[in-house]
């Protein structure tokens, strides 16, 4: 059998250049890994395997060993990214145990920034949310992010969906935009009403003024009255405010009943909102993570790969951990076409084991994954 050892020999041989050779391969595998994690980019890429693929079958010169190749390339592929994915894996645990880690205490007599004017429905969201503070206001959402951002403010304000027309698009991309968390949440009735100046009556109506949610939550009543133009304003209490600054009988806001009567309008119509039960889930975001034992709510923000089945399995986590998804919404990502990131609110509390477990799991499945709050729901108020 001195032959077959030989052989035998021979292979031994070969295996350890071989597997020098794969050692070797592995390590540039952790650098691409690397580089694919500092630019955003999923480990699998579909389009390089099958390069690589087609390259390995032009390289065979015994053709009898193509497909045995093949196999060969298909495992040491599927290899390199199991050893990406858990580089990846560990970076990100590591980062999200580092930021439900770092969790702060709510802030006493807080700062507070909304959008519009008083008489708001972010106003009324801001007196809900705290009868001790101090408060300013902006014109735009954008305008409370920078407030955050540049220490103007402790909390910002901020409408995210309405019970009638559904998501507020706008802050949902702002989110994800700028690091900030959502600290907590308040729900206001919303109940529109058409103002105008003390003189007017609706047949004098030529424009009405409002958010374009006021003219969404309206829309039927507004059917009634295909002449009237709808103009766009930042916002309901600022249209009612202008309104009244211009007295003309031919110019309405659809506003609060608050706003009107604080800008001194006529109640033309109240309550022409299509839903008796409207209201606005708002937001309270600041610059860091609160959490506290009273916390049953958590947010995440995360783009998955794009790949048939990535968005069932990540949906799979909550109803497997008993974990109820309260929310998901998908936005486009911006950087590719028909690509989405997605928005999604859970039941749980960071210092829950089976909280923390999903949400690392979520992070290692995820292209890109943000941790954006632990606050308690407010939605036990409608009653």
């Amino acid at each position: 059998m001195k032959e077959l050892q030989e052989l035998r020999n021979r292979i031994d041989e070969i295996d350890s250049k071989l597997i020098e050779i794969f050692e070797e391969r592995m390590k540039v595998v952790s650098e691409v890994g690397r580089v694919k994690r500092e630019n955003g980019i999923g480990t699998l890429n579909e389009k390089r395997e099958e390069a690589v693929i087609e390259r390995g079958r032009s390289l065979v010169k015994d053709k009898t060993y193509e497909e045995s190749t093949i196999s060969m390339l298909k495992s040491i592929m599927a290899i390199s990214r199991s050893h990406q994915n858990s580089s990846n894996c560990r970076d990100k645990i590591d980062a999200i145990d580092k930021i439900m880690d770092s969790v702060v205490e709510k802030k006493d007599k807080p700062r507070v920034v909304y959008q519009g004017v008083e008489g708001a429905f972010s106003f009324e969201a801001l007196k809900q949310f705290s009868s001790d503070c101090s408060y300013t206001n902006v014109d735009n959402f954008r305008d409370v992010f920078e407030a955050l951002e540049n220490g103007e403010c402790d909390y910002g304000i901020l409408p995210i969906e309405n019970s009638s027309t559904g998501a507020i698009n706008d802050v949902y991309d702002l989110m994800r935009e700028y690091k900030t968390y959502i600290v907590g949440e308040e729900l206001v009735r919303i109940e529109q009403c058409l103002f105008g100046v003390q003189r007017a009556k609706i047949e004098d109506i030529k424009e009405i003024y409002s958010h374009p949610q006021g003219f969404s939550q309206s829309s039927n009543f507004l059917s009634q009255y295909g002449d009237i133009r709808l103009m766009p304003y930042n916002n309901t209490a600022m249209a009612a405010k202008m309104v009244s600054e211009e007295n003309n009988i031919s110019k309405a806001a659809i506003c609060s009943k608050a706003a009107g009567e604080l800008y001194g309008l006529k109640c033309i119509k109240e309550g022409i909102n299509n839903l008796t039960d409207n209201y606005t889930r708002f937001i309270i975001v600041g610059k860091n993570l609160e959490c506290d034992n009273e916390c049953n709510k958590v947010s995440v923000i995360l783009t998955l790969p794009h790949v048939s089945g990535s968005l069932y399995e990540t949906l799979a986590h909550f109803a497997n951990n008993g974990l109820n998804m309260l929310k998901i919404e998908s936005r486009p990502t911006g950087d590719k076409a028909f690509e989405y990131f997605f928005y999604i609110d859970f039941t749980g509390n960071l210092d829950d084991g089976v909280t923390r477990k999903v949400i690392e799991d979520l992070a290692c499945e995820s292209i890109d994954f943000r941790l954006i709050g632990c606050y308690k729901q407010s939605c036990d108020m409608i009653k």
